[in-house]
């Protein structure tokens, strides 16, 4: 999420998964509770590259529903539907490097097969 949040966010996100949906080349599911419905956050897969058969999975969740498995469950059902109903080969999951929930809900239903080496301008606020 971007801090400070634009005031066009939501509409911009809405638009971008709506052509990302007709095209096939992102895809944005809720997360619910399975008990009462109660929003908990989004599986998607921001970048789908069908012709290379390859996407970028992510997830967000709501401070709330942390650390109760939700994410491994949410990547787990993500990671099943791009590889059985869109019949992807490789998936990619970026992550902070000081991020270690995010690793460990990775390495459940995914393996580590690389590094990417990145660089970030100290200049930038970003």
């Amino acid at each position: 999420m971007p801090e400070p949040v634009p005031d066009d966010f939501v509409e911009t996100w809405i638009d971008r998964y709506a052509r990302g949906r007709a095209d096939n080349t992102a895809m944005n599911f809720a997360i619910e509770d399975a008990g009462d419905g109660t929003f908990l956050g989004v599986a998607l897969a921001p970048h789908i590259e069908p012709d290379e058969h390859t996407a970028e999975l992510g997830y967000v969740l709501s401070s709330a529903a942390r650390g109760r498995g939700v994410a491994t469950e949410a990547l787990r059902q993500l990671t099943a539907w791009a590889f059985e109903e869109q019949g992807l080969i490789r998936l990619q999951l970026l992550i902070s490097v000081s991020n270690d929930a995010s690793k460990r809900v990775a390495t459940a239903p995914l393996q580590i097969v690389g590094w990417i080496q990145a660089a970030l301008n100290p200049s930038s606020s970003q």
